[in-house]
């Protein structure tokens, strides 16, 4: 299996595969692991690979941010796909979207404030698409939502969260499980959608997956 997200935990979508039918977790190859970045490891450290790919977001409408998420998810496990052939592919892209204004990664401190300051006392939405493609061209495309609710944000607040490094890679500039967990207020849905990767979604996908390989074998 290889498992393209994006700067995400993985750690929690591979404890689904013991819950799975032997058909259906036998997907999970792992003898083909490859390196995960540190985030990555806080969730899902036995899905095997982790890699990233250069996907043009530009070129993504971003009028419905479910189907953008979606949409970027397969694009990512369509080009995964294409030097991993033989490999079940799972992609997942996560949007940030507040106040009409769809949120990426701060490219420096100044967008970072600039976000922290935008999501604070807000509510926004975490968006995340999912896909799950294996052979024999089965595909799974799906995204969860989550709603997060910040509390305001004091000026320093915002200053020394920036100083600690943690928003430069996150979407929106902050992690939830990370120091940024004193910001939130609440949130109405899946907290590991916000981290990154839900992992009920997911564990679905796979469910829905189970049902279409037993189909495809006869009903074993």
């Amino acid at each position: 299996m290889y498992c393209q997200v994006d700067g995400i935990n993985i750690e929690s979508a591979s404890i689904t595969a013991p819950l799975l039918s032997p058909l259906a977790a036998s997907l999970f190859d792992k003898d083909s692991a490859h390196g995960l970045s540190s985030r990555c490891k806080e969730v899902a450290t036995r899905i095997p690979a982790l890699g990233r790919l250069n996907v043009d977001e530009s070129e993504v409408p971003w009028n419905d941010p479910v189907e953008s998420a979606r949409l970027l998810a397969e694009i990512k496990a369509v080009d995964a796909q294409m030097t991993r052939p033989r490999k079940t592919i799972i992609a997942a892209d996560t949007i940030v979207l507040c106040e009409g204004q769809v949120m990426g990664k701060p490219g420096s401190s100044e967008e970072a404030r600039e976000m922290l300051e935008t999501l604070s006392g807000r509510m926004h939405e975490v968006v995340t698409g999912i896909a799950l493609i294996t052979l024999p061209n089965i595909r799974i495309i799906e995204a969860e939502s989550t709603k997060v609710f910040f509390r305001e944000l004091m000026p320093e607040e915002i200053s020394r969260y920036i100083e600690t490094g943690e928003p430069f890679d996150k979407a929106g500039a902050y992690a939830i499980q990370g120091y940024a967990s004193a910001f939130i207020d609440k949130i109405e849905g899946c907290y590991f959608n916000v981290v990154g990767l839900p992992v009920a979604r997911l564990f679905g996908m796979f469910r829905k997956l189970e049902a279409e390989l037993a189909s495809m074998n006869g009903g074993r």
